[in-house]
């Protein structure tokens, strides 16, 4: 495997990590909470949870594109056949399925954490700027 492969999984997650940045800003920017527009909030909130996922699996998948490409690349340096099939059983092989409910669910338990640390702070408060950044920080992690 090439070098280069670690190179653009490096950049998409920069671009992961800037999109979810300008997603959070926005949100920090958007939003006002009162009694009167908790849905309003949960609406926003989980509209910026969908747009950043669609980001990520888009960078995902470029990664696994990019790796695929690579492998087809290496086998045809040695004169042999690159087996796709091969390729991609070996890749579902080392999937293990438990990785995706795990991150299905930590995505929705921090998607439904931040929604209630906005809902229990006021607008333009240090605490809910403070919360913007701890819900942004946890979803970087994950991603990661």
């Amino acid at each position: 495997m090439s070098i280069d492969i670690f190179r653009h999984a490096d950049r998409a997650l920069m671009v992961m990590l800037n999109g979810m940045n300008r997603e959070f800003q926005t949100l920090g920017t958007e939003i006002g909470f009162d009694e009167l527009n908790v849905m309003d909030t949960r609406r926003r909130v989980n509209a910026m949870y969908a747009r950043m996922d669609v980001l990520i699996r888009r960078e995902y998948r470029s990664v696994a594109r990019k790796a695929y490409m690579d492998a087809s690349a290496e086998a045809g340096k040695d004169g042999g056949v690159f087996d796709a099939e091969a390729f991609v059983n070996g890749a579902l092989k080392a999937y293990d399925p438990v990785s995706d409910f795990v991150y299905e669910r930590e995505w929705t338990r921090k998607r439904d954490r931040l929604f209630e640390s906005i809902i229990a702070t006021e607008r333009g408060n240090q605490e809910m700027r403070k919360n913007l950044k701890r819900g942004l920080d946890v979803l970087a992690n994950q991603v990661r």
